[in-house]
């Protein structure tokens, strides 16, 4: 290398003071660096911070842990309290003051459980010169140093008056609900599904002997008479998809031991629709079970009486029936006045085998038929859903009937060897309610030309007097191929019978 004229030198090694002084400026730089990356991010810190609480609508706040005065306090201090937050900073008035006199003890109760450790929960008053008294919020917690030490205390003040007014209507809600439940003569209960009660009323501890431990859960049913559980159960069970419970049954009287009999109904509480319900979860049921031991003999009382009535109205028909047979000599008036008062004595022995004082509209039917000697030809065609008729209304649509098949004896279908019959109902919704289309149609019948030479007893009944009594709407026509009538019935005068379940 020396031949070539180049002057090579070898490096020096450095002294351990240069190594030392090398890594301390290193140390220097680099820790210099971190506190600018530290200040910088507190800056941010605090930058968003401050953001965060001069728009909260909430109050933040910073005390000192020591002296407890007020070091930051963001705006919504002012909107909250509703005064200026420059005297609580600079320390001419205190926050103390603004609470109501009555809260005052548990506003300062929060302070030494913060500095123990918090948080604090405390919840106070203001008056709120525009607003009245304003219901507050505190919640309190300490900020330490690095070694632990509680320096300062921090609290969040949020306005909950919304929150107390909500909780106030519910208590006042409640309120009613218990002096409305222990001041009715009903006896009042809550449930869980399937019977399982949770509360029952004063009414019912006093009338059973229980006490409201005893009741809950199924311990109600230790008071209803053994014969009815099974059937009080199987109307809990079926109540949930009817959305209603509606049962009978015995419940033992404390003050004498005798079962009497009550009778229960509830409906259920629901909460919000959802995807699965929409009509709502049932949260539970509100029910009452009321004593109608007095109405059930009353009601076994008038049935005993009704029955009477109607077997001393059927024997004053047969004693008219007999005074007209004998009193008036034999002519075909005399026939037709004793056959339409057999008809109104069909309708009585309807009413008395029932004990309902309603008839089926079948029946009816079926005996004008066989009053008139054809109840079970095949040319004639009866059917219609299973439907009761009061007793006011039966008999006026009996004799309907009867005048229509006396007809058809006569001159109609039953009389005519081509002639056919069919007697059909149904019930049809229209804009006033559902309503009882009865249609009676002949068919095959040689019919004169022309409409009948006068408007006799049954034209007159069905035209007129139906209209009137059960504001039915009717239609009689006599076409060339037989009588044609529909009488459409209110939903006042009929019932639609329920199948019994399989």
């Amino acid at each position: 290398m020396a031949l070539l004229g180049v002057n090579q030198s070898v490096p020096r090694r450095w002294t351990n003071a240069e190594r030392e002084l090398a890594r301390e400026v290193a140390e220097r730089t680099w820790d210099a660096v971190e506190r600018a990356r530290a200040e910088a991010q507190l800056r941010e810190s605090e930058g968003r911070f401050r953001d965060f609480a001069e728009n909260s609508t909430d109050v933040l706040w910073i005390a000192d842990a020591g002296r407890r005065r007020i070091e930051y306090l963001s705006p919504a201090f002012e909107r909250v309290f509703g005064v200026p937050r420059a005297p609580i900073l600079d320390g001419s008035r205190m926050v103390r003051d603004l609470v109501h006199p009555d809260d005052r003890d548990t506003f300062e109760s929060a302070w030494p459980r913060a500095i123990a450790g918090g948080p604090a929960i405390v919840h106070y008053r203001t008056a709120h010169p525009g607003r009245g008294i304003v219901h507050l919020r505190d919640t309190l917690f300490p900020i330490r140093d690095e070694v632990g030490a509680v320096r300062q205390v921090a609290g969040i003040v949020q306005d909950v008056s919304d929150i107390e007014a909500a909780r106030a209507a519910l208590d006042a809600e409640k309120e009613r609900f218990r002096t409305l439940a222990e001041g009715i003569p009903p006896l009042v209960w809550r449930s869980c599904d399937e019977g399982r009660w949770t509360w029952s009323s004063p009414q019912w501890l006093d009338y059973t002997g229980q006490s409201e431990a005893e009741s809950r859960g199924l311990g109600w049913l230790d008071v209803v008479h053994p014969d009815d559980r099974g059937r009080t159960m199987a109307a809990w069970r079926e109540a949930p998809p009817h959305g209603r419970l509606d049962v009978e049954y015995r419940v033992r009287r404390a003050s004498d031991g005798t079962w009497r009999w009550h009778q229960t109904r509830s409906v259920p509480v629901r909460g919000g629709p959802t995807a699965e319900q929409p009509g709502g979860r049932i949260v539970e049921w509100l029910g009452t079970t009321t004593d109608i031991e007095d109405l059930k003999r009353l009601q076994a009382e008038q049935g005993v009486l009704v029955a009477e009535l109607q077997h001393r109205t059927r024997n004053l028909l047969a004693v008219v029936r007999n005074v007209a047979r004998r009193s008036i000599p034999p002519q075909p008036g005399r026939d037709e006045y004793d056959a339409r008062l057999a008809a109104l004595g069909r309708v009585q022995d309807f009413l008395a085998r029932t004990g309902r004082y309603t008839v089926a509209l079948r029946n009816l039917v079926e005996a004008e038929l066989q009053a008139v000697g054809d109840g079970g030809s095949d040319r004639v065609t009866v059917g219609g859903p299973p439907v009761d008729l009061p007793g006011e209304g039966a008999q006026p649509v009996a004799l309907a009937l009867h005048e229509l098949a006396t007809n058809a004896v006569k001159y109609g279908a039953i009389a005519q060897p081509t002639g056919r019959l069919s007697v059909t109902w149904q019930v049809e919704e229209g804009d006033g309610g559902p309503r009882l289309h009865i249609t009676w149609r002949e068919s095959g019948v040689s019919m004169p030309a022309g409409p009948p030479a006068r408007r006799g007893y049954g034209s007159e009944l069905i035209t007129r007097a139906l209209p009137y009594q059960m504001e039915a709407e009717t239609v009689l026509e006599f076409t060339a191929d037989g009588v044609q009538c529909s009488i459409a019935l209110p939903a006042r005068a009929f019932r639609i019978v329920e199948k019994a379940a399989s």
